[in-house]
């Protein structure tokens, strides 16, 4: 999120869609509902997605 032209409001919905969806999210799916390009949902799915995935390795 840091350093990004994306909206704080944008990151924050697509890290809730993200996190309460089985499949975990689709970039094509979420950037229609963020109304952002593909480039930017991939981007921002990749880094949630790192982000995730670091907290999980400090919990174990």
């Amino acid at each position: 999120m840091e350093k990004t032209r994306t909206d704080f409001t944008k990151w924050f919905l697509a890290t809730f869609l993200i996190a309460h969806d089985k499949r975990g999210g689709s970039a094509t799916r979420l950037s229609g509902e963020l109304e952002v390009t593909y480039k930017t949902t991939w981007l921002m799915l990749h880094k949630i997605g790192q982000a995730m995935r670091k907290r999980d390795a400090t919990i174990l």
